[in-house]
């Protein structure tokens, strides 16, 4: 089992990234084989596609998006908190293991386990649509607390959810093209401009989600 990750005494989430890979990031991770390239097939309407120059099968998910590149260096440097690592968040959601310690995530007949923020806590308790879209993946039972406790998106309201399946939605990312790079959009599998997107983070839909326990702020 994977012991938490401590800094200066405050535990920090497996998917969180690291000093030394953000910055390898902005230097060019990957080398000159990072380097973005663009085609069109001579067809009218077709999508421009966006590809490394040195691009192998791992660069891509199974439904078309193209990955950030980062190293792996966890532990190298401070925590930057607010920065997810794509690799290790996409593998989170892939295998169903905790965002928090990189364990197997919880699982019983009720389903995955799951933490989702306030605004889909009051929908939820409110009765609204019991699905979820979300880009943080499922929790294990040792970590459920203390990323309730310490999470800055939790804090304001949270629910612990089950769910017996979810389904991939799309990532969000940088939509690329030769004019430029739009970052911070989500886009779904199926869109277009899939194809030239640098994926972040892998949104998943949460299917009939069970609400096991509601933490909203007064």
């Amino acid at each position: 089992m994977r012991e938490l990750t401590y800094y200066k005494g405050t535990p920090v989430p497996y998917i969180t990234c690291w000093e030394q890979e953000v910055q390898a990031a902005i230097n060019g991770a990957g080398g000159k084989g990072s380097q973005i390239r663009f085609q069109q097939l001579m067809v009218p309407g077709a999508p421009v596609t966006a590809s490394y120059v040195d691009e192998t099968p791992a660069d891509r998910d199974a439904f078309g998006a193209l990955w950030q590149r980062y190293p792996l260096a966890m532990g190298k440097g401070a925590p930057h908190f607010a920065k997810v690592h794509p690799a290790r968040q996409r593998r989170c959601m892939t295998k169903m293991l905790c965002q928090v310690c990189g364990n197997p995530a919880n699982f019983n007949e009720q389903g995955w386990q799951w933490l989702v923020t306030h605004e889909d806590a009051a929908r939820l308790a409110a009765g609204g649509d019991p699905r979820v879209r979300t880009a943080n993946p499922p929790v294990c039972n040792r970590c459920c607390d203390l990323a309730r406790e310490l999470c800055p998106h939790l804090l304001k309201g949270n629910a612990l959810v089950r769910t017996p399946g979810f389904v991939p939605w799309g990532v969000y990312g940088i939509v690329a093209d030769p004019a430029g790079a739009s970052p911070g959009h989500t886009v779904p599998y199926g869109d277009p401009r899939i194809h030239r997107t640098l994926a972040g983070q892998m949104l998943v839909t949460l299917q009939k989600v069970q609400v096991v326990d509601l933490a909203l702020s007064a």
